[in-house]
């Protein structure tokens, strides 16, 4: 993951693997950046003062720019990762039996036989 993308630690495991993680998430070395607000903006933040606005910013930046970065050049799957967990997605593997993989890429390239075909049509009018 590039450096100063980890902005968020996870807690699930056991609690050596979430001590790793902290001890690597605090041993990780961010740039700082100065963030300009209108007064009324930062009056209404002082009022929350329990949420770390930060983070909030962190997450948004990061957001952003992951969004970005994957319509013009696509992600890695680490910036994919960072991505989704900046937007609170999680995603579950699950395990497909043989016959419903085996269906799904029936499917896929049937799609695809369509594609050409429709992309063939046009090309000839």
């Amino acid at each position: 993951m590039p450096e100063g993308l980890r902005f968020e630690l996870s807690l699930t495991g056991t609690w050596e693997n979430n001590l790793i993680k902290y001890i690597i998430l605090r041993n990780t070395r961010m740039p700082h950046i100065t963030l300009s607000i209108p007064d009324s903006i930062y009056r209404l933040m002082r009022k929350y003062k329990e949420v770390n606005w930060s983070e909030v910013a962190r997450k948004a930046i990061i957001r952003r720019l992951l969004s970005m970065k994957a319509s013009r050049e696509g992600l890695t799957r680490e910036e994919l990762a960072v991505l989704l967990e900046s937007m609170n997605i999680s995603l579950r593997a699950e395990d497909y039996g043989y016959e419903r993989e085996t269906e799904f890429l029936e499917r896929i390239k049937e799609r695809e036989r369509r594609r050409l075909e429709l992309l063939k049509r046009l090309e000839e009018q």
